[in-house]
């Protein structure tokens, strides 16, 4: 999910235009993005989340990743579909259905 405006109470804190398809098609961080499930770097490509232990799949495609090959900043933003639930002036409401199999692929949780 991607804003490029961020207002409170009428005034501009926070704002970020560019040209998103031409980010979304190189898969480069556009907007502000809303980072997930993780923002910055990942030390390794395991960690553990509510109880679960987690190894992403090195090669996927799905991942962004820094001069060292380590993860940053969570899943491609232009991969993630939200669902926006409801849109008020102040307000947006949306979900994220992580449970989709192209974005399960990436990882592998240990019970």
């Amino acid at each position: 999910m991607l804003g490029v405006s961020f207002r409170h109470r009428g005034e501009e804190l926070l704002r970020r235009l560019e040209n998103l398809e031409a980010a979304a098609a190189n898969g480069s961080t556009a907007g502000i993005p809303l980072l997930y499930p993780w923002a910055n770097r990942l030390a390794s490509p395991r960690y553990r989340v509510g109880g679960q232990d987690v190894t992403l799949d090195p090669s996927s495609p799905l991942l962004h990743r820094d001069e060292h090959g380590l993860s940053i900043h969570g899943v491609k933003w232009a991969l993630l579909a939200w669902d926006v639930i409801a849109a008020r002036p102040d307000r947006l409401t949306a979900q994220l259905d992580w449970t989709r199999p192209e974005l399960l692929a990436q990882t592998t949780l240990y019970p």
